[in-house]
């Protein structure tokens, strides 16, 4: 009754139609594998099944787990991803308005790969973070407004390769050292409505959040963040609910152009807010799978939904969140019953 109340409240006061919505997804990777669907079935093919969900969002946000480029010299390291530049419009077919470059296959071909994934995005007007030319350029914020509010997104590395970090005068990756990321939400907090924080962290296939998740997630919100937002560990993590706002740890995969068993289901996060409240989180269960799904990732329903989850809902209870599951959804609200 509380939550109801609450919600209804929020409403009242701000109106439906002022009600905004957030969606935050995982790593998104459509080279290699991705290409030959890609050429084969069209941009729209990836994200068919799940594009309703994206476009009911006034904002949506992801982890570009590639550079988009048409050449670059591939890197050491055991996996290394590139997209060719006419494969870009994924990115705006998912509708997605900021992806988040602070992540360990972004330089994966090379500066002059990675300058020109930032001239792309810059070309399809999508707003990025946690990477660019140099430091500062890497650290800065990007902002939008929707429905009359001011909201900025910051983003972070908390993985290595360490040769991806940017510095004063080389370009990569912002790594999330403590002072830094509060030097940025100081500079930044002030001056928009609502903020986000976007962090690349964790070990990867690992369903539980390391200590330091947990300590730097609990610092950006201790710092006025509205909501932390997590992803490289390919699976999905608990949600913590922590002074009633949402740290996400680990969103897992979204769209990722691999062979795995690994790696069988994911969410959508949608967060919603009347203006500066938070009013509840919906979690969307999806297959991922692509011996399944075939790298078309598909919204789970049935009892095929509720057992992804409540295996969602445990990982949530392990960081004293209760995930309410009504119907083929999960919910988290602000107010814990």
């Amino acid at each position: 009754m509380i939550r109801l109340l609450l919600f209804v409240l929020g409403v009242f006061v701000y109106g439906q139609t002022d009600t905004l919505q957030v969606i935050a997804v995982g790593d998104v990777m459509f080279a290699n594998t991705g290409t030959g669907f890609l050429d084969r079935y069209g941009i729209d093919y990836p994200l068919k099944q799940v594009k309703s969900e994206l476009q009911q969002a006034d904002i949506r946000v992801c982890n570009l787990e590639l550079p988009i480029a048409d050449t670059g010299e591939a890197a050491q390291k055991t996996y290394t991803f590139r997209a060719p530049v006419r494969h870009a419009g994924v990115v705006l077919d998912g509708g997605f308005d900021v992806v988040h470059l602070g992540n360990n296959h972004v330089l994966d071909n090379g500066i002059s790969a990675f300058y020109r994934t930032l001239d792309v995005l810059d070309s399809l007007k999508v707003g990025h973070i946690g990477g660019g030319r140099n430091l500062a350029d890497a650290r800065k914020p990007y902002i939008i407004e929707k429905k009359g509010l001011r909201i900025g997104f910051l983003g972070y590395s908390l993985v290595f390769p360490e040769d991806f970090w940017a510095k004063t005068n080389r370009p990569g990756t912002v790594f999330g050292h403590e002072d830094v990321i509060r030097q940025d939400m100081a500079a930044l907090r002030d001056s928009v409505d609502l903020l986000f924080v976007v962090f690349h962290w964790g070990a990867e296939k690992m369903t539980v959040p390391k200590d330091y998740q947990k300590q730097i997630g609990h610092l950006c919100i201790d710092l006025g963040a509205d909501g932390v937002f997590g992803h490289h560990p390919h699976v999905l993590q608990g949600m913590e609910l922590y002074k009633g706002k949402l740290i996400a740890y680990s969103l897992g995969n979204f769209s990722f152009a691999t062979w795995t068993n690994a790696v069988w289901d994911s969410a959508i996060l949608r967060c919603y807010f009347s203006g500066k409240e938070f009013v509840k989180a919906e979690v969307v269960p999806l297959l991922i799978n692509n011996f399944k799904v075939e790298f078309q990732l598909r919204i789970l329903t049935g009892a095929d939904a509720r057992k992804s989850l409540s295996g969602l809902a445990a990982l949530c209870d392990s960081v004293n969140t209760h995930l309410t599951i009504e119907g083929e959804r999960g919910f988290i609200y602000p107010t814990q019953e």
